[in-house]
């Protein structure tokens, strides 16, 4: 590798981490992260459900004030079904 293909590429490393501090400096008002996770302002967790009748699930979320990310997984141990309209449906014929 020759010093121009060196310096090339640190050059693209720098211009990239620029981005990113640019991007980080437009969505998060701190610089310093909060007492987390107690501290931190979550925002809604996004799901995104998997596996046999939704027995897994894994979530995303993130603090609106320092950008922390939150990765959550929730396994499903126990399901209750219930039908608040059974009241008002036609008997099905078996």
């Amino acid at each position: 590798m020759t010093i121009e293909d060196t310096i090339r590429t640190e050059m693209m490393r720098l211009q990239q981490l620029l981005g990113r501090l640019e991007e980080f400096k437009r969505e998060h008002e701190s610089t310093e992260r909060c007492k987390a996770p107690a501290g931190c302002n979550w925002e809604e967790p996004s799901t995104i459900v998997s596996g046999p009748l939704w027995a897994e699930a894994f979530g995303r979320t993130v603090c609106r004030t320092c950008g922390l990310v939150q990765h959550l997984g929730y396994t499903l141990d126990s399901q209750t079904i219930s039908d608040p309209w059974s009241d008002l449906r036609e008997d099905e014929e078996e």
